[in-house]
């Protein structure tokens, strides 16, 4: 059984990732070193390493790749200990597969799985990256060895624009349509509505690749479903109650006498009365309208579950971006 040392290379000025903006696609150059003895090309005459012609080609190991992409080989050797080393040239470009429901938040991976069809065990005596920091920082490559060898390349989608796009505007709509609340009924109806409108429509523009929920359909249907459930609390639950304040006393009251007369017609929010058509005192009270406490719970209810959601959601999604360390890219 012949011991062959495996020296692996992976180029860092060739690896040049365009997965992203290529159909998925990263091309990748690797340099595979191949170590091991043959004793018969042992040659005492000759001193220095040289690089063997292509007409003469000593027994090399059957190397083979998954999926199958041609290579070159330069064969060097030493004729004072019968080593010899052989460098095989890897260039292909691979086919990254992303995983769709983590959109726009994915992970391309592609993968090369290198074995031997003969009996030689090779084994991975080292690895060397040779890229920049950048570039190792926005693409990661992990080698595994067993029975063969396999190099697995994984990267994360550019996700900035579909927050700035999708994700932010949506929030930013429903705080608009909890906020509108407190406005004329008219009004926040007209904005609630029009919030539905644009969440739809934020839906129908999600860069959507198959029919398969993902992270970005989970957040745009949530935050329509809350903004649905704002809907029907103003069309259930009285939007306003009526609330009576002295204006002597400076506080409120439940009720007023049977016998009020309203003078006169203020605008919306105060209205003056007095009491008693023969009294000699008048009392003037104002009538206010404020958020009904049914509806102020049902909306703070609505809006708790709503960024309890946000809170859990981010919190998966940084959880996702750390855990293959692509934060900032």
């Amino acid at each position: 059984m012949l011991l062959v040392v495996m020296n692996l290379y992976v180029s860092g000025n060739n690896f040049r990732f365009q997965a992203y903006f290529m159909q998925n696609i990263v091309h990748l150059e690797m340099i595979f070193g191949v170590t091991y003895t043959d004793e018969r090309l042992i040659i005492p005459r000759l001193k220095d390493r040289f690089c063997m012609p292509v007409e003469y080609r000593p027994w090399l190991p059957e190397l083979t790749t998954r999926p199958t992409f041609s290579f070159r080989s330069v064969i060097y050797l030493d004729p004072i200990s019968g080593i010899i080393d052989v460098l095989y040239k890897y260039a292909q470009d691979l086919d990254c597969s992303p995983e769709t429901w983590r959109h726009p938040f994915d992970l391309f991976r592609c993968e090369i799985v290198i074995s031997n069809v003969g009996d030689e065990r090779i084994f991975l005596r080292n690895v060397q990256d040779l890229r920049n920091t950048e570039t190792m920082f926005q693409v990661s490559v992990n080698i595994e060895t067993s029975d063969e060898i396999k190099v697995i390349v994984s990267y994360l989608e550019l996700w900035f624009s579909s927050m700035v796009t999708n994700i932010l505007p949506s929030m930013i709509i429903f705080c608009v349509v909890i906020f509108a609340q407190w406005r004329r009924r008219k009004i926040h109806m007209f904005i609630t509505v029009l919030a539905l409108t644009c969440i739809i429509l934020l839906q129908q523009s999600a860069n959507r690749k198959e029919s398969i929920l993902t992270l970005e359909d989970l957040w745009l249907s949530v935050t329509f479903l809350h903004v649905v459930c704002v809907l029907l609390v103003d069309l259930m639950v009285p939007s306003h109650r009526i609330q009576y304040v002295d204006i002597n006393s400076g506080q409120y009251t439940r009720f007023i006498l049977a016998d009020v007369d309203v003078v006169k017609r203020f605008p919306p929010q105060k209205q003056p009365a007095t009491f008693g058509k023969n009294s000699h005192v008048v009392q003037q009270r104002i009538i206010t309208t404020s958020l009904g406490h049914r509806k102020r719970i049902s909306l703070a209810t609505i809006t708790c579950c709503y960024f309890i959601f946000a809170f859990a959601y981010f919190t998966f999604v940084i959880h996702l971006i750390l855990k293959h360390k692509n934060f900032f890219w």
